[in-house]
């Protein structure tokens, strides 16, 4: 991705962030915002702003909140799996996330991120959303917290992502979740 696009994709997504009641906002080098949630934030959030042209999004935004909005996060054979939904039901963004070499997510910068079918040594990133994914995703993302309990049940994820479809400097989709069971 080019870096006046990085810039321009971070300043977004801070401003994305910011309205959703955050606190301590950072920009990190990956240009994913990186943040701590303000007490007022509700127990799950996904936002996101898609660049034009950025696929499977295509210039689209939001701020999908629960419990207005449905959103589901959990872990299944190590891929991060979330699924949000606007109010209507209607608008979906599926994403799933997982660790280079099918080991669990931990805290931590997740550059490279391919389709894990195409490069399975690589941190994997897919995203859906209206039936239509890329198969041929480029990104990155960073988890900033991520909890489960003595069960290994997932209870809290802060993570963010950028991802374009076939090639690193195509428009992007950047997004953030926010969630605590």
């Amino acid at each position: 991705m080019a870096a006046s696009t990085r810039v321009a994709a971070a300043a977004a997504s801070v401003l994305i962030v910011a309205a959703c009641g955050a606190k301590n906002t950072t920009t990190e080098g990956n240009g994913i915002p990186s943040y701590l949630p303000g007490p007022d934030v509700p127990s799950a959030s996904f936002t996101f702003n898609a660049d034009d042209g950025a696929h499977p999004v295509d210039g689209g935004s939001g701020e999908w909140t629960a419990p207005d909005s449905e959103i589901v996060v959990r872990e299944y054979e190590n891929i991060l799996k979330i699924d949000a939904a606007d109010k209507t039901g209607f608008d979906y963004i599926r994403v799933e996330l997982n660790a280079p070499g099918s080991v669990p997510l931990k805290v931590g910068d997740y550059p490279d991120a391919r389709n894990r079918d195409r490069a399975p040594d690589s941190p994997g990133m897919l995203v859906i959303s209206g039936s239509l994914g890329c198969d041929n995703a480029y990104g990155e993302f960073v988890i900033d917290r991520i909890e489960r309990d003595t069960a290994g049940k997932l209870v809290a994820l802060d993570a963010g992502f950028v991802q374009s479809c076939d090639a690193a400097d195509r428009p992007a989709l950047h997004a953030r979740v926010h969630f605590r069971a």
